[in-house]
C-alpha cells in the first residue's frame, strides 16, 4: 500500500518520469542512506557480472598462447622455412598431408592432420599453414624472404592478426 502511495505522490508533484515507473521497486531508497549504497553495490556487481568475464584474454587464446611458446622453444624458425621451400614451387592450394616437420609442430597439435595450406593474398612468396574452424583459425605464415612479409605486414586485414616469431615467419590467429 505504502508503495502505490509514493508511485501516486509522485506522479502528481513532478509529472511521470522514469524513476516514477520504477519507484514501486524502491519505495524509500531516496531518504535511506543505506539503501542507496546497497543500490550502488548492488549496481556495481552488475557491471561486474556484465563486464568482468571480459576482462583478460580468453580461455582459448591462453591456449594458443601457450602452444606458441611450446613452438618457439621446441623448434627453430629457420627448420620451419627449410621444410615449407619446396612447397613454395606448387602453384595452386594443398591439402594434407603437410609436410612432418610442420605438421608436428605444437601450434597444430589440436588437429595435425587437417592442416590447410595455401598463398594468402595471392602471393606465392607467402604460404599459410592453419587449422580451425567456423570459429577462428590458427597456424603459421612463412614468407620466401624477409622482404615478402611487408605485403603481408601492410594489409590491414592481416596485420592484427600475426605474431612475429623470426624474419618472415608469423603466427596467425583470428581469435582476436
Amino acid at each position: 500500500m505504502s508503495v502505490l502511495f509514493v508511485e501516486r505522490r509522485q506522479n502528481r508533484l513532478s509529472g511521470f518520469s522514469a524513476w516514477n515507473s520504477w519507484a514501486f521497486l524502491l519505495p524509500r531508497c531516496r531518504s535511506d542512506q543505506r539503501c542507496s549504497r546497497v543500490i550502488g553495490l548492488l549496481a556495481c556487481l552488475v557491471g561486474l557480472f556484465l563486464f568482468g568475464p571480459g576482462c583478460g584474454p580468453a580461455p582459448f587464446n591462453k591456449h594458443l598462447q601457450k602452444l606458441r611458446k611450446a613452438t618457439t622453444t621446441q623448434f627453430k624458425a629457420s627448420e620451419i622455412r627449410a621444410a615449407a621451400l619446396p612447397l613454395f614451387s606448387q602453384n595452386g592450394i594443398f591439402t594434407n598431408p603437410a609436410p612432418t616437420q610442420i605438421s608436428s609442430l605444437p601450434i597444430f597439435s589440436d588437429a595435425p592432420t587437417n592442416i590447410d595450406t595455401g598463398f594468402p593474398l595471392g602471393n606465392t612468396n607467402i604460404l599459410s599453414f592453419h587449422i580451425g574452424s567456423g570459429f577462428g583459425h590458427w597456424g603459421l605464415v612463412v614468407c620466401l624472404q624477409d622482404q615478402d612479409s611487408q605485403q603481408l605486414t601492410n594489409d590491414p586485414w592481416f596485420k592484427p592478426r600475426l605474431t612475429p616469431w623470426s624474419d618472415g615467419i608469423y603466427f596467425y590467429s583470428d581469435f582476436r
